[in-house]
Protein backbone atom coordinates (compact mmCIF):
# COMPACT_ATOMS: atom_id res chain seq x y z
CA UNK A 1 0.00 0.00 0.00
CA UNK A 2 1.40 3.83 -1.48
CA UNK A 3 1.73 6.28 1.24
CA UNK A 4 -1.14 8.85 1.17
CA UNK A 5 -0.26 11.94 -1.26
CA UNK A 6 -0.65 15.02 1.61
CA UNK A 7 0.23 17.77 -1.18
CA UNK A 8 -2.68 16.29 -3.75
CA UNK A 9 -4.71 15.80 -0.47
CA UNK A 10 -4.29 19.50 1.05
CA UNK A 11 -4.68 20.89 -2.58
CA UNK A 12 -8.16 19.73 -2.68
CA UNK A 13 -9.02 20.60 1.07
CA UNK A 14 -7.54 24.14 0.08
CA UNK A 15 -10.10 24.37 -2.41
CA UNK A 16 -12.86 23.21 -0.47
CA UNK A 17 -11.42 25.76 2.46
CA UNK A 18 -11.82 28.77 -0.48
CA UNK A 19 -14.91 28.94 -1.01
CA UNK A 20 -15.72 28.26 2.51
CA UNK A 21 -16.16 25.04 3.99
CA UNK A 22 -15.06 25.37 7.71
CA UNK A 23 -14.17 21.32 8.05
CA UNK A 24 -11.67 21.33 5.64
CA UNK A 25 -10.36 24.64 6.91
CA UNK A 26 -10.02 22.54 10.08
CA UNK A 27 -8.59 19.63 8.51
CA UNK A 28 -6.03 21.24 6.93
CA UNK A 29 -4.73 22.39 10.17
CA UNK A 30 -4.80 18.50 11.24
CA UNK A 31 -2.79 17.57 8.08
CA UNK A 32 -0.03 20.57 8.65
CA UNK A 33 -0.25 19.81 12.09
CA UNK A 34 -0.16 16.46 12.36
CA UNK A 35 0.91 14.38 9.37
CA UNK A 36 3.60 16.89 7.59
CA UNK A 37 6.89 16.19 7.81
CA UNK A 38 8.18 18.35 9.53
CA UNK A 39 5.12 19.82 10.59
CA UNK A 40 4.16 23.53 9.92
CA UNK A 41 2.52 24.89 12.85
CA UNK A 42 2.64 28.51 10.93
CA UNK A 43 0.42 26.97 8.65
CA UNK A 44 -2.10 24.72 10.62
CA UNK A 45 -2.75 27.93 13.02
CA UNK A 46 -3.75 29.46 10.00
CA UNK A 47 -6.33 27.28 9.11
CA UNK A 48 -7.45 26.30 12.75
CA UNK A 49 -7.89 29.92 13.10
CA UNK A 50 -9.79 30.32 9.45
CA UNK A 51 -11.76 27.10 10.95
CA UNK A 52 -12.61 28.58 14.31
CA UNK A 53 -13.67 32.28 12.69
CA UNK A 54 -16.27 29.94 10.93
CA UNK A 55 -17.43 28.72 13.57
CA UNK A 56 -15.67 24.96 13.95
CA UNK A 57 -15.77 23.85 16.83
CA UNK A 58 -12.82 21.64 16.69
CA UNK A 59 -10.86 24.02 15.31
CA UNK A 60 -11.50 26.18 18.32
CA UNK A 61 -10.07 23.02 20.60
CA UNK A 62 -7.19 22.45 18.64
CA UNK A 63 -6.15 26.15 18.23
CA UNK A 64 -6.69 25.64 22.59
CA UNK A 65 -4.39 22.73 22.94
CA UNK A 66 -1.53 24.58 20.19
CA UNK A 67 -1.20 28.00 22.89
Amino acid sequence: MEPPDLDAACHWYERAADVGNPEAMCILGYLYAERMQPPDLEAARHWYERAADAGNSTAMYNLAVMV
